[in-house]
């Protein structure tokens, strides 16, 4: 698998899932670094919107190489961003909620411990979606279209497409600050 060449660089991972009522999902992640940009994406049968949250925000991580230490991820899932706040403390408590309910997707979570590990800082912001934020918004995209393809075609499917410098492709132009993108996002 080909991975980010710039190890040193800060890594942005910009995540999003999409699931419609009969469990047809598709995630996409957008992993930005100084040198270059990858687009992927996937599609789920049988699975939530959560499941697919999730899914964009673990496969962008494990997509860096093992050596990337400062990860910035980016969703507008509030469970997403929620839960990476209380995973640890999850963990901790033998998967329990502070509701006392057993945490969902325990399996995702641990995952999720293991790729953010070691000597990573990795830190999750939030995002509010259909907000203008261009690469949340291609994310969002990308997502529906990994969804659409498997309702049409009733297979699941992967995608992943490389570019060099701040551009996701030749055929788009993505601008990664200005107007109307958030300052916390676009100070990144």
């Amino acid at each position: 698998m080909e991975l980010l060449e710039n190890s040193q660089a800060a890594y942005r991972v910009y995540a999003d899932g999409s699931c419609d009522n009969k469990g047809n999902g598709g995630w996409a992640a957008i992993i930005v670094s100084e040198d270059r940009s990858i687009e992927l994406s996937g599609s789920v049968m049988n699975t939530s919107n959560n499941r697919m949250e999730l899914t964009a925000v673990l496969e962008g991580l494990a997509a860096l190489p093992d050596s990337a230490q400062d990860i910035t991820v980016i969703s507008d899932s509030q469970y997403v961003v929620t839960g990476a706040a209380f995973v640890s403390w999850w963990r901790d408590h033998d998967w329990q909620s502070r509701r006392g309910g057993k945490v969902r997707y325990i399996e995702m979570w641990q995952r999720f411990l293991a790729l953010v590990s070691g000597n990573r800082l990795v830190r999750t912001l939030w995002c509010k979606g259909h907000a203008g934020i261009v690469l949340n918004e291609l994310c969002d995209k990308l997502a529906k279209k990994e969804r659409d393809k498997l309702i049409m075609t009733g297979k699941c499917s992967s995608t992943r497409r490389t570019a060099p410098g701040s551009g996701i492709s030749k055929d788009r132009t993505v601008i990664l600050s200005g107007a109307g993108m958030p300052a916390a996002i676009a100070g990144l």
